[in-house]
C-alpha cells in the first residue's frame, strides 16, 4: 500500500484583499514536536468561530483584539471571556483581566474535587509557584488560608476562624503590625474561688465557682461567695485561686469591687473591698470604716452564712 507524504498543506484565505495562510498543516516528520495545525499563521485580522447546536459563538477567537470567547463574542479583558449573558459592565480592572466570567444574574466558578482531597487556588511568583493559597479541604470541610508558603488561618466546618499557631492575632486600630495593637488571646471559663486566711486555712464555700473572661492581657472575674463554715480560719482574709496571676508591676495592683454583702459582723454603714496583689493570684479583703479607716478584713468578721458578690478587672501581661 503506497503513502503520499506532504511536508506542508496550506489553505489560503483573503484578508483585506490579500491572500494569506488561513489553515496550515505541517508534518512533523521524525520529530513530532515540529508538526502543527495552525490557523491564521500569517497573523492577519481574521476571526475563528466554532458553532454548537444552539450557539453560533460557542468558541470564538477575536483575531483583531486578541481575545478568546466562550459562548460569546469576547469584549472584556485581554484573554479568555466566558459569558452566558451581558452584565452591562463595559470594562474590567486591568489587574484582573486575564480571565473574565460574566452573566446577567448569578455568575461563578466551580472547582470540584474528590471527597477526601482539596480544591485549591494557588498564588505564585518568581520565588515560589505557591507562595500563597486558598484551599478547601473536603476531608474535614475546612477553608484554609496560606501566606508566605504556610497555612495561617482556617475556617472550620462550624464557621469558626482559627489561627494555625497560638501566636497569631488581629491588629486593631492600625494599618501595620504594632505589638501594642495585637489582640492575640481570648478565653472564657470558670475558676474555683478560695476564701482563706493568710496562713492558707480555707473557709468552706457553697457555691465556690466564679467566671472569667480574658481578652488580650486583661481579665475580668466575677463570683458569689457564701461561707457555709468558718473552719479554723483566723486573722486576715483573702480571696485566692484567681485564674491568672496579677502582673508583677507596681502599676498593676487591681481593685475588687464588692457590690453586695450580708452576714458580716462589720459596723453598719461600712463596706468591704479587695486589693489584688501583684505576682500572685490573691486579693486581700479590706474593711472601710469611717472611724477606724481602712483595715484588713479578718475571719471573725465573717459568720457561717456570710456572703458577698464581687467583680474585678486586672492585668496579666
Amino acid at each position: 500500500m503506497s503513502e503520499i507524504r506532504v511536508d506542508t498543506i496550506s489553505e489560503k484565505t483573503s484578508a483585506n484583499g490579500v491572500a494569506v495562510d488561513g489553515l496550515t498543516i505541517k508534518d512533523g516528520g521524525i520529530s513530532a514536536t515540529t508538526g502543527a495545525i495552525v490557523f491564521n499563521e500569517a497573523s492577519a485580522d481574521l476571526d475563528f468561530r466554532v458553532e454548537s447546536n444552539d450557539n453560533t459563538h460557542m468558541l470564538f477567537v477575536d483575531g483583531g483584539n486578541n481575545r478568546v470567547g466562550v459562548g460569546t463574542t469576547p469584549d472584556l479583558g485581554v484573554g479568555l471571556h466566558i459569558r452566558t449573558a451581558d452584565s452591562g459592565m463595559g470594562s474590567v480592572n486591568a489587574n484582573a483581566d486575564e480571565l473574565i466570567i460574566e452573566g446577567s444574574g448569578a455568575s461563578g466558578l466551580s472547582i470540584l474535587s474528590g471527597a477526601s482531597s482539596k480544591s485549591n487556588i494557588f498564588f505564585g511568583d518568581s520565588g515560589s509557584n505557591v507562595i500563597g493559597n486558598i484551599s478547601y479541604n473536603h476531608s474535614d470541610n475546612a477553608l484554609e488560608f496560606a501566606t508566605n508558603g504556610a497555612n495561617q488561618w482556617f475556617i472550620d466546618s462550624s464557621g469558626h476562624l482559627l489561627p494555625a499557631a497560638t501566636d497569631h492575632g488581629i491588629y486593631l486600630g492600625v494599618s501595620s503590625a504594632t505589638a501594642s495593637n495585637l489582640l492575640d488571646d481570648y478565653e472564657e471559663g470558670t475558676w474555683t474561688i478560695i476564701l482563706e486566711d493568710d496562713n492558707d486555712r480555707a473557709f468552706t464555700l457553697s457555691p465556690n465557682t466564679g467566671t472569667y473572661i480574658k481578652i488580650g492581657g486583661q481579665v475580668t472575674i466575677t463570683g458569689h461567695v457564701v461561707a457555709s463554715a468558718i473552719n479554723s480560719a483566723s486573722g486576715n482574709v483573702r480571696v485566692s485561686g484567681l485564674p491568672f496571676n496579677i502582673l508583677g508591676n507596681p502599676r498593676n495592683y487591681g481593685a475588687m469591687t464588692i457590690g453586695y454583702a450580708a452576714g458580716l459582723a462589720i459596723t453598719a454603714g461600712t463596706s468591704i473591698a479587695g486589693v489584688g496583689i501583684i505576682n500572685t493570684a490573691n486579693v486581700n479583703l479590706v474593711n472601710f470604716d469611717i472611724s477606724a479607716g481602712t483595715t484588713n478584713l479578718v475571719a471573725s468578721k465573717i459568720t457561717a452564712d456570710g456572703q458577698f458578690i464581687f467583680t474585678m478587672t486586672y492585668t496579666v501581661v
